[in-house]
């Protein structure tokens, strides 16, 4: 359905009641519809066409004609929506080969009383209806899975690799979902430790929380220039910027193992070697064993993929992480900023770093689980 023809679904018109007014089966109707309708347009404009949650499609284990549609919700191309409260199995059976889609649609079922003249109330009760088809989707279906069945009584698998799946397994990636932009709100601050010459870094945290703010459903909010103290306890990310070598007393490390105890992120910068072996004792003390970021660690491949950690202020440099504690002496804080060590960083180099920010925020979230 194309926007123009959606537009349709908004009312145009409601009932307005005056006293002595007859309400009749037909009037309540028109009435109630008014709602209906206008709930379904927002549906259909504020989140979309498409699957909202869940819906996920998985094979038998062992695989079989059977696969099951989990518990979720979708909005069809009229506004309405679509919801399984419980897992359903699917019996393909051994009738089709070939390219077969399974989709979901919308259906309502009168219910009440036995005869339509008996005063009790009937209802119409929202439902839904799943098939799997040789052809593709109505425009009022939505598209769960599709698959290509070599043999009649092939048994179905989930896909050994989901972006090139093979003959006989589930094939997600025809799916339309919608995206739910769920606001994250964290609050940071900045601590510089040792003798940090250029306090830039919470201004460029500060930048990130921008972009941040504009492309996801991040909301960064950044104090800058604070002390190790016990203050620090109300934030949830402390971004710990060093420089030159420190010495740590014990209100400090009561502090942080503090922070820590209540599941707060930690985001460390080294500016120099003597700060990064400062730092390397700080985590032995704090019994964090950190551990190198490589190819394919989430802080490299989710949302963004990179083949090794972008550059930073300084070009070359290390990553380290263990749970919710991140390590760099990449100098990320600076680039965001928009400084670089050799001259003026281009703008894929500030675009890498940025995506590199979103990244963290995304592994640190799901170090909290």
């Amino acid at each position: 359905m194309t926007d123009e023809n959606g537009y349709a679904i908004f009312p145009s018109r409601r009932i307005k009641p005056f006293d002595g007014m007859e309400i009749t089966a037909e009037v309540w109707e028109e009435a109630h519809s008014y709602h209906t309708q206008a709930l379904q347009f927002h549906n259909r404009f504020f989140h979309g066409v498409g699957i909202l949650d869940g819906l996920d499609v998985i094979a038998s284990d062992p695989a079989d004609n059977i696969v099951y549609i989990m518990p979720g919700a979708a909005v069809d191309p009229l506004g309405r929506m679509l919801v399984l409260a419980e897992p359903v199995a699917y019996d393909f059976g051994d009738a089709a080969t070939g390219t077969l889609y399974l989709t979901i649609s919308y259906r309502e079922k009168e219910r009440g009383g036995k005869a339509a003249s008996e005063e009790a109330p009937r209802y119409l009760e929202q439902d839904f209806v799943i098939t799997a088809r040789a052809s593709l989707p109505t425009q009022t279906q939505i598209e769960l899975a599709r698959l290509t069945r070599a043999t009649r009584n092939a048994p179905i698998g989930n896909a050994a690799d989901p972006l090139q799946p093979q003959r006989n397994e589930i094939d997600l990636r025809y799916r339309l979902q919608v995206p739910v932009k769920e606001l994250h709100k964290l609050s940071a601050g900045v601590i510089y430790l040792g003798k940090v010459k250029n306090k830039t870094n919470g201004r460029g945290l500060s930048a990130m929380a921008e972009e941040l703010q504009e492309h996801s459903a991040w909301s960064l909010i950044v104090e800058d220039n604070l002390k190790l103290d016990k203050s620090v306890l109300s934030y949830g990310l402390l971004y710990l910027v060093a420089e030159g070598e420190l010495a740590w007393d014990e209100a400090q490390i009561s502090t942080l193992k503090a922070f820590l105890d209540q599941d707060g992120l930690l985001f460390i910068e080294n500016c120099d070697k003597a700060a990064s072996d400062s730092i390397q004792k700080l985590c032995d003390q704090l019994k964090i064993n950190l551990k190198p970021v490589r190819k394919e660690h989430a802080l490299l491949s989710k949302p963004w993929h990179f083949a090794e950690a972008p550059a930073g202020f300084a070009k070359e440099g290390e990553l380290q992480a263990k749970d919710g504690v991140v390590v760099s002496s990449f100098n990320y804080g600076r680039l965001w900023f928009g400084d670089c060590a050799e001259g003026t960083p281009s703008r894929e180099v500030i675009r890498s770093a940025m995506e590199f920010g979103h990244n963290l925020m995304v592994y640190l979230e799901d170090q909290l689980g």
